[in-house]
């Protein structure tokens, strides 16, 4: 009787050794600010949190955002760009044309700032006074 618990115990304990003492590969991802992969939705003059569990305390706002897009229905010589000025912990400011990259170092860290787009689009027929303003920036810690 005594043998058919210690083998039973020798297997639970074999098992138990198996299974926790896996070695686990740990990988430690890009840090980026993650709304739609690694692009942040900032709403116009609205502090916004960077990062999220990757870095505390990080908060971004968008201070300046202007739109020289051709309107919806319109006929344009130019197709125009979005400007943007973020602004990061009230104390560090990056101004931004859309899509060109913008590489900087804050706080001895490296950052790649992106300004894809921004809502609403232009659009004469429509009062856009009321439409919440939002830029969208892709922000890649390196």
């Amino acid at each position: 009787m005594k043998k058919k618990h210690f083998f039973g115990f020798a297997v639970c304990v074999s098992f138990l050794y198996l299974v926790s003492c896996q070695p686990v590969d740990i990988v430690t991802p890009i840090c980026t600010a993650g709304v739609n992969n690694d692009t942040a939705v900032f709403v116009y003059q609205q502090p916004t949190s960077l990062f999220g569990s990757c870095v505390n305390g990080l908060q971004g706002t968008v201070t300046d955002l202007n739109d020289s897009r051709c309107p919806l229905n319109a006929v344009c010589f130019t197709a125009g760009n979005i400007f943007a000025t973020l602004q990061i912990d009230n104390q560090f400011s990056i101004k931004l044309i859309s899509r060109i990259p913008v590489d900087t170092t804050y706080q001895g860290q490296k950052y790649s700032f992106t300004l894809v787009n921004a809502t609403p689009y232009p659009d004469f027929s429509v009062n856009q006074t009321q439409i919440e303003r939002k830029a969208f920036i892709r922000i890649v810690k390196r």
